[in-house]
């Protein structure tokens, strides 16, 4: 994707807020400062930003909002990895909850031991105070080294010429063209989810991925830049993350100089740099205006989701009560308690349903009846009906600032007693932005009603769900700036909440391999009922979408949100996406972008995420090297054609019978592995891969001009027959059957005679991964042996603390550790989650705080140097068909990788 810039002139910048401009007179009163001859570091210059912030304030007559200097104090809330980090300063809020937060008292003992008697000074006028993420209103970073700037000031540095950067390691890049203007400073173009859907194959997150060459002027490009733009994206990150906000203002200081910000889920406007020590300056203004936005309550003028409001009293009490209700799961009262640690605000929010725009209807169904007795027609929802529930923190949030930036919270819905019984009070809230295509996208909640007409089992029932304040009300705006081309944009999301009743636990909370396995008979049903009877593909099975319910322990599927009816899959080659988590992605798709998604990725996701946490929570071969195995396995990703491919070792392990590792102590757990490792090399076997890549290659995308094997492989194909075939569920009661249509490779043999006709399509391969059958009947069978394989230990826990908990399963490996990469890179699993602040091919979990558990990984990072990235060439599919090796470790040394190439 690209980087989600835009810049602005001041002028420009401050005449898009709303409010009139300070009198002569007023602006007379305001503090200023002839110059900063006096100032060595930074801690000089707070006392100055605080006093010209109170000025502007106190002239203003504005009391609902503060300036205070934070820098050394943290946040007290948050979850324990969140505890250790601060910002220097903002604008807060002063309600009391506010002002009990960020207010700092020491003991005289205390003060005995400070030092620094600025910040002394600032405690004792009310301007010092500790971080609070959940009540800042505009956050503020200042610098006095202007090496460690995020951003470029040209008076500060002679550093002005363009840049260029190396992109190979960001998923998330795209090409960005740069126009000066006439401050010498420039526009980004920006390319990404949906530049490439030009009335298309692609939407939303399934965005072509493209490298960037060039970062925007502004941008400092410097290890140390990097960094202070990485300080930057975390701190907007949590502004985000425990406030309910549509947009965020933010304000960078370096010396004398300020850049002035604004922050969507679709990227950032960024003023040029001007000098905020004058009374007439850019800073003062935007502050006056800001006040005059407190003083009219109009908090919305300040990023404020105006559905989202604070409660107090007994709406509050009544939601941490139920951390008292025993009658509910234990794993659900923790939820409601970790939603309102350390007094953390509780908001009460509204979701808004109303029925589906023309552009946004479910296809009509032609091929089959549902359930409903309404019949074949759309399942509207109702006009304009508003839900009320109670929310605390969240229990997770997907790193990320660009993108669908999903947040799932635990909810008390409020309403008439007698029609809301208190065991359906508590239920899931997930909160995301969604994006927005005519024609291609659709809100979640309309999924879920077309499953539950089909009597789709084990996926979450369905509540209410809606665009925030009704149709597309609540919309990003950075994206229309970033490029003169319209089909070049980024596409527009949506403020959008779905409400289900299930409040689920992680399915890491397994307590036993057969257990496991029961969950994903569930799980498999349920995205087999949705296939064959709804004709809906997932297209995002991953460990962190498959759930357990903690009442009755089954499982159950969620996150429908990528889903695509059966007509939509597309025929023929593709323009390249990443719809789905990178990790659990299927070997194909990863190696051939432009080929189309159907039933076997899908399937053979399941068999991705079950291997993923038997290497987890098991001994095996590979728990000495886990971290590696996950990188490459999982993670593994590289550029080609300017294309982000992976999934060289995945398809390593299919074209043998044998599994990338042994579970050891466990016989039967091991015979189990093998058994699957056997069945999928079965369907791999007959993958034509030459001729895949000949079709689905990225060579053939943008011109790219490579020698391709052209002799195709002619072995026959097998014939498709559909049967009917019944299931017993041997988790419900005998009596409860799951009866859907299944296709099976039974007549392999008779297909494969002498002379058959070569099947056109190279997608079309039947076998073992090309239904659910033959996985669900293998899962069964080891869910009800007499064996017993227990849980072990978390082989994850020793790269725990270099994880965020609560984020949803991505490719961290080829993140970079900075905003300009991370955070404003848009788009959401990962190469779902690369994530966060450079949202995966497919973002969060929206049931599940497990994702990021699943991450073995830092979530901040160094940029990979281009030599570190996964060779290409040593990827399965560039090689002729028989040339797959069990193992093709690449050389660490320069050298080394340069007389593997010359084949030395």
């Amino acid at each position: 994707m690209a980087l989600r810039w835009h810049l602005l002139a001041e002028e420009k910048f401050i005449n898009g807020m709303p409010g009139t401009l300070p009198t002569n007179d007023q602006r007379s009163r305001f503090a200023a400062f002839d110059s900063l001859d006096d100032v060595k570091k930074e801690w000089d210059i707070y006392p100055k930003l605080s006093k010209i912030g109170k000025s502007v304030f106190q002239e203003a007559n504005c009391t609902g909002l503060r300036f205070l200097i934070t820098a050394n104090h943290k946040d007290n809330t948050g979850t324990k990895s969140e505890v250790d980090t601060f910002n220097d300063g903002g604008v807060y809020r002063t309600t009391d909850l506010a002002n009990n937060a960020t207010t700092l008292t020491l003991t005289p003992e205390q003060r005995k031991k400070v030092t620094n008697q600025t910040a002394l000074e600032l405690l004792d006028s009310g301007d010092y105070g500790r971080t609070s993420f959940h009540h800042i209103a505009v956050p503020i970073e200042v610098k006095y080294d202007h090496n460690l700037s995020a951003f470029t000031f040209p008076s500060l540095s002679k550093q002005t010429a363009a840049r260029t950067v190396s992109q190979s390691d960001n998923a998330d890049d795209a090409d960005a063209d740069a126009t000066h203007n006439g401050d010498g400073a420039r526009d980004v173009s920006a390319q990404d989810d949906g530049a490439a859907f030009s009335g298309a194959q692609n939407a939303e997150d399934e965005a072509t991925v493209f490298q960037t060459t060039q970062v925007p002027k502004f941008i400092h490009c410097s290890v140390k830049g990097q960094t202070g733009l990485s300080q930057l994206g975390e701190n907007m990150f949590k502004t985000f993350k425990y406030q309910h906000r549509i947009f965020s203002f933010a304000m960078y200081v370096c010396r004398n100089m300020c850049r002035l910000l604004r922050f969507d889920h679709s990227g950032a406007f960024v003023s040029t740099p001007f000098q905020w020590t004058s009374r007439d300056s850019a800073l003062h203004t935007f502050l006056w205006k800001i006040a005059q936005m407190s003083n009219s309550d109009f908090f919305a003028g300040l990023g404020y989701d105006p559905t989202a409001t604070l409660v107090e009293g007994q709406e509050r009490e009544t939601f941490a009560a139920m951390t008292l209700d025993h009658s509910l799961p234990q794993e659900v009262r923790t939820y409601v308690q970790q939603a309102t640690v350390n007094n953390a605000p509780v908001y009460k929010v509204q979701v808004t349903t109303s029925p589906p725009t023309d552009d946004e209807r479910l296809p009509e169904e032609t091929t089959s009846k549902p359930t409903s007795k309404d019949g074949p027609h759309q399942l509207d929802t109702p006009v304009h009906e508003t839900f009320e529930f109670v929310i605390g923190d969240p229990l997770f949030a997907a790193d990320a600032l660009v993108g669908r930036c999903t947040k799932g919270y635990v909810a008390y819905r409020l309403g008439d007693s007698e029609k809301i019984p208190n065991e359906n009070r508590l239920c899931f809230l997930k909160d995301c932005w969604r994006p927005y295509v005519p024609g291609r996208t659709r809100p979640e909640h309309l999924v879920y009603q077309r499953l539950h007409s089909h009597a789709v089992k084990f996926i979450a029932s369905l509540v209410c769900g809606g665009d925030v304040g009704g149709p597309r009300s609540q919309t990003t705006i950075v994206q229309e700036y970033l490029s003169d081309e319209p089909h070049l944009r980024p596409v527009p999301r949506v403020h959008y909440r779905l409400v289900t009743q299930e409040v689920g636990i992680p399915i890491t909370e397994f307590k036993s391999f057969q257990e496991l396995s029961k969950f994903f008979v569930h799980a498999s049903m349920a995205h087999g009922m949705a296939w064959e009877v709804a004709h809906i593909l997932h297209r995002d099975i991953s460990v962190g979408n498959i759930m357990i319910s903690p009442k009755n322990r089954t499982g159950f599927l969620i996150d429908w949100d990528l889903s695509r009816f059966e007509p939509e899959l597309g025929n023929g080659p593709l323009e390249p996406d990443r719809s789905g988590t990178w990790q659990y992605r299927s070997a194909l798709l990863l190696q051939f972008p432009r080929k189309p998604c159907r039933l076997s990725d899908d399937v053979e996701s399941f068999v991705h995420a079950f291997r993923q946490l038997i290497v987890r929570f098991s001994d095996t071969s590979v728990t000495e090297t886990l971290s590696d195995h996950v990188r490459t396995y999982y993670e593994q990703s590289f550029w080609r054609g300017g294309v982000m491919m992976g999934g060289a070792r995945k398809l390593e392990s299919f074209m043998s019978p044998h599994p990338p590792f042994q579970v050891q102590g466990d016989p039967s757990l091991d015979v189990f592995v093998k058994e699957l490792a056997d069945c999928c090399y079965s369907f791999y076997d007959k993958v034509p891969l030459v001729r895949m890549q000949k079709v689905y290659g990225i060579q053939q995308v943008y011109g790219i001009q490579k020698e391709v094997e052209t002799n195709d492989d002619h072995s026959t194909e097998p014939v498709d027959l559909e049967l009917n075939l019944e299931f017993e569920d041997p988790f419900e009661d005998q009596n409860a059957i799951a009866t859907f249509r299944v296709k099976v490779d039974s007549a392999v043999e008779a297909t494969q005679a002498p002379g058959a006709a070569e099947t056109t399509d190279p997608c079309a391969i039947h076998g073992f991964l090309s239904s659910h059958s033959p996985l669900y009947t293998r899962l069964k069978g080891f869910a009800t042996s007499r064996s017993f394989s227990p849980k072990g230990r978390d082989n994850f826990a020793s790269f725990r603390s270099s994880v965020r908990v609560g984020q949803s399963s991505t490719l961290t490996s080829v993140r970079t550790g900075t905003i300009t990469r991370e955070h404003m890179a848009g788009n959401s699993g990962s190469p779902h989650v690369v994530d966060r602040r450079l949202e995966s091919p497919r973002l969060p979990t929206p049931s599940s705080r497990e994702s990021a558990s699943s991450r073995p990984h830092s979530r901040i990072r160094k940029r990979a140097r281009q030599d570190e990235v996964e060779d290409p060439s040593n990827s399965v599919a560039q090689r002729p068909l028989g040339e797959a090796s069990a193992s093709f470790p690449r050389p660490k040394s320069r050298r080394g990788r340069k007389q593997a190439k010359q084949g030395k």
